[in-house]
């Protein structure tokens, strides 16, 4: 999630070329004109690029900063409602800061002992039982969970744990998480170690959180690949979960083959074979109440673009249209499902300039609205897309 590196290149290459522009030149998708949405509205969080990155939010079309008194640095990446009240999470300041955001003022998020600041970055957040849980990203090795009773109180830690099979580094790093009855679920990886410890590979598991904080760690059945030669590693995992079902997608690399893989806790349930020199990253995937799965991914190499698909109960897939305006290349950020409307979040941009002016969207089913962004923005970053009732 971070990149200090790019981040500065891309700071002084936009300090030399700024310009000005409104959302009205921006250049946006098919035109077509959003109809009244009566009982749900779309939460959209990431950041708006100025002379630094600032978080902010959009419900439906419209953006608002987290915290419109400060303009340091700030990102944020996950976002939820907590009795009606908006709260999103993310890192603010240099050296950044895990933190979450709430009518306009910023909370920071304590770190356990030992572990810097720096790689703690708040990443999502769900409720709970009138709980709040905000998930950490990884860091020394281990991620973790901030659970709060109410806004503004000291949180608890919850560590999470390292499977049986975990090497002696194991790297457990959470992306993202959902609620099932009574439990968290959290999705993520490990490194496992097998063949009396000669390979390590990054494998995918599922942690369950119960509300009085107890932990367990499931690795699925057949998920890990034992081929000494070529050794597979699962990148960016991500999952869902419902009452009914649980599944879990990854992308995933041997050195032979490319393929994006799905489980359910019980063991692979399906795969998708990739084109030879294509890369396909899966993004996010959510579960509908029919037990319909819909993936979220782009595709990186030949060229960049992002789809989804939607698998049914009995494995069916269906290629879901996205549109993106012609010369521009885009990005899989969010996506959501309530009931029978699914909603996700594009950002695309020009891959002919020098530099990135970023855009974006959310698509809900068929009917595309552009995110609005200031007077002397220069983009905007899209990290997660929510759909709530009114």
């Amino acid at each position: 999630m971070k990149s200090s590196s790019v981040l500065i290149a891309a700071l002084l290459l936009l300090a030399a070329c700024k310009k000005e522009y409104s959302v009205e030149n921006v250049p946006q998708p098919p035109k077509q004109e959003p109809q009244p949405i009566s009982n749900t509205e779309v939460l959209t969080v990431g950041s708006i690029l100025e002379t630094i990155n600032r978080a902010a939010y959009w419900v439906d079309s419209n953006f608002f900063y987290v915290e419109p008194t400060s303009k340091e640095y700030s990102i944020a990446y996950g976002i939820e409602k907590y009795n009606g009240t908006i709260i999103t999470v993310g890192e603010s300041g240099l050296p950044t800061r895990p933190c979450y955001w709430v009518n306009g003022i910023k909370h920071l998020l304590p770190v356990p002992a030992g572990v810097s600041p720096v790689r703690a970055t708040a990443i999502d957040i769900r409720t709970l039982n009138n709980t709040i849980y905000i998930l950490s990203s990884v860091s020394n090795n281990n991620s973790f969970i901030w659970k709060l009773t109410n806004i503004g109180t000291t949180p608890e830690i919850i560590l999470l744990k390292a499977p049986s099979n975990a090497s002696k580094i194991p790297e457990l790093v959470a992306k993202n998480m959902a609620v099932k009855n009574d439990s968290l679920v959290v999705f993520g990886s490990y490194r496992a170690s097998f063949g009396n410890g000669t390979v390590n590979v990054i494998q995918p598991c599922i942690w369950r959180i119960t509300s009085s904080s107890n932990v367990s760690v499931i690795v699925p059945e057949n998920s890990m690949i034992t081929d000494v030669f070529f050794p597979f590693n699962f990148f960016t995992p991500y999952g869902d979960a419902n009452n009914q079902h649980t599944y879990m997608i990854s992308s995933a690399n041997s050195g032979r083959t490319d393929s994006l893989y799905i489980w359910t806790e019980q063991g692979r349930y399906f795969t998708i074979n990739i084109p030879y020199l294509t890369q396909y990253l899966a993004h996010k995937c959510k579960i509908d109440d029919q037990g319909n799965l819909y993936i979220f991914y782009a595709v990186t190499i030949p060229s960049s673009h992002v789809a989804i698909v939607k698998i049914t109960p009995q494995k069916q897939i269906k290629n879901l249209p996205i549109s993106i305006p012609a010369g521009y290349e885009g990005s899989a950020r969010g996506m959501d499902v309530l009931g029978n409307e699914y909603v996700f979040g594009v950002v695309y941009y020009d891959p002919k300039k020098t530099y990135y002016e970023n855009y974006g969207f959310i698509q809900k089913n068929d009917m595309r609205i552009p995110l609005h962004i200031a007077n002397n923005s220069l983009g905007i970053e899209v990290n997660c897309t929510r759909i709530f009732k009114k």
